[in-house]
C-alpha cells in the first residue's frame, strides 16, 4: 500500500500499543491532513488505504468529502466493487 491514513492517528497508535492491528501497514498521516492541504498521492499509480476507527457517521462524512474533492479535481477512476 502506498499511502495509509487513519482518521485519528493518536487513537490508531493506542490500538497498536494494545496489540491490535499488528499487521496493518504504517500510518503516514491523519486523513484530515490528506483531505486538506498536505499532499496525498504523488502519482496516479499510488494506492490509498483508509483506516476507520470511529463512528459510521464519520466514515460517511469522510467518504462524501473525498468523493467531492475527487469529482471537483478530476483525479481517480471508478472501480467495480
Amino acid at each position: 500500500m502506498d499511502f495509509v491514513g487513519a482518521e485519528d492517528v493518536v487513537r490508531f497508535s493506542q490500538n497498536l500499543a494494545m496489540g491490535c492491528m499488528q499487521t496493518t501497514p504504517p500510518v503516514r498521516r491523519d486523513l484530515g491532513e490528506a483531505m486538506g492541504e498536505a499532499p496525498g498521492r504523488r502519482n496516479p499509480a499510488e494506492r490509498t488505504m483508509d483506516i476507520h476507527l470511529g463512528l459510521a457517521i464519520e466514515d460517511g462524512v469522510e467518504g462524501v468529502m473525498i468523493w467531492g474533492r475527487a469529482t471537483r479535481l478530476g483525479p481517480g477512476r471508478r472501480s467495480p466493487l
